[in-house]
């Protein structure tokens, strides 16, 4: 894939060294994908994200996932169902511990994460 110099949200070059990458938190996403049952139908999926706030301990398992949107997940039924199951898949064990680099322990274990369910289509 040609654009991979210019990473979606990525920090600007100067200031990589021990952050996450792009390139990690794509390899993330990946894995996390095949753990993520997106239900069939969800209205409005294509403009919908769900951002998940996880602690991880230092082998990559999450210890916790919390759904950042309570007042969106107390008001739209369909973002309450996406999110949930967002939340599910990265709890799920067959997805953990998450394929992140020890070396950045700090970088990672509270990491928050956007989900797109049109992502899984």
């Amino acid at each position: 894939d040609s654009d991979e110099s210019e990473g979606e949200d990525g920090a600007p070059a100067q200031n990589i060294g021990d952050v996450v990458t792009a390139s990690e938190i794509d390899a993330l996403r990946q894995h996390i994908r095949k753990c993520w049952v997106v239900p069939a139908g969800i209205k409005g999926a294509k403009d919908m994200t769900v951002d998940i706030k996880m602690e991880i301990n230092k082998e990559g398992t999450v210890l916790k996932a919390d759904i950042t949107d309570k007042k969106r997940m107390a008001s739209d039924s369909a973002y309450r169902t996406a999110a949930e199951s967002a939340q599910r898949a990265v709890l799920d064990p067959q997805c953990n511990p998450l394929p992140l680099p020890k070396d950045k322990y700090d970088q990672w274990k509270d990491l928050e994460m956007s989900f797109n369910p049109k992502d899984m289509y």
